[in-house]
């Protein structure tokens, strides 16, 4: 929705020779795509009971590439259809620039927010140790329980 909100007040300072509701609608497919896709990737990650960030980065990146670029074709071959748009080397640029760009996302984005969020849930039982000042806050029941999906030598 964001996407969508940028591109619509981008075309509105913007003149352009066409109406803005249809390329701004097509261009925020791309980044429903990236969104959902990125959301997916990462909750696979934790999901799984691996803790090597590094494997299956690539094929991660691939899938982002290919969504990216899945809206960016969508996009030409719809401003094409109408007529908007003519195939030049610029609308070549723009579909390798955007499968590069979600290349690198994909690459780095799911196993870096996965990494976090696993680093956050491993100190999370730091947290809840005693220290004098939130001592009188906290509950007196307080506990930490790995979810069931942790990998087994991380759990207690």
């Amino acid at each position: 929705m964001t996407g969508a909100i940028i591109l619509f007040v981008f075309r509105v300072y913007i003149p352009l020779p066409y109406p803005i509701v249809l390329p701004t609608l097509l261009s925020s497919l791309s980044f429903l795509f990236m969104t959902v896709g990125m959301s997916v990737l990462i909750d696979l990650r934790l999901k799984s009971s691996s803790l090597d960030f590094e494997q299956g980065r690539l094929r991660e990146g691939a899938v982002i590439a290919l969504l990216t670029l899945a809206a960016t074709l969508t996009f030409q071959a719809v401003m094409i259809s109408a007529g908007q748009l003519k195939f030049s080397w610029v609308s070549a640029c723009f579909l390798v620039l955007s499968a590069g760009l979600g290349f690198v996302m994909g690459y780095y984005v799911p196993s870096a927010g996965a990494a976090y969020l696993q680093k956050t849930r491993l100190h999370a039982p730091d947290r809840l140790q005693p220290s004098g000042l939130a001592d009188p806050l906290r509950r007196s029941n307080a506990t930490w329980e790995h979810p069931s999906y942790a990998h087994p030598s991380l759990q207690a």
